[in-house]
């Protein structure tokens, strides 16, 4: 199934390979390092998944998460991280899914499904 994906990562090249992948399988991607560009994307091209980076400049996930949920309630965002912990990072934020870099792109693709 067709899904809109924002991709919120500091590093320019995995949100190309990231973009490049996932619109490869159907989706349709937007991509950002900055978080208040990324608020901006989730108001005006609602997509159904963020694929949130854990390290980000300028503003906390927690913080992050709670202005993206106000906007769009409905918007399922899966932390993705470096960090050994990241599953246990993700339960601390209130999300449900979370993936560690590196990581196999078909389980992104199945989190994503399953997901939404």
């Amino acid at each position: 199934m067709r899904k809109t994906i924002l991709v919120v990562d500091d590093s320019p090249d995995i949100q190309e390979v990231l973009k490049t992948f996932l619109e490869s399988h159907g989706h349709t991607v937007h991509t950002t390092e900055a978080p208040n560009e990324a608020i901006r994307i989730v108001k005006t091209a609602m997509p159904e998944v963020v694929l949130l980076d854990y390290h980000l400049p300028g503003l906390t996930p927690d913080a992050f998460i709670k202005i993206v949920r106000a906007e769009s309630p409905g918007v399922c965002i899966i932390l993705v991280s470096g960090v050994t912990d990241v599953s246990e990072k993700a339960k601390s934020l209130g999300l449900k899914f979370a993936i560690q870099k590196p990581f196999d792109p078909t389980t992104l693709l199945d989190l994503i499904a399953k997901a939404t």
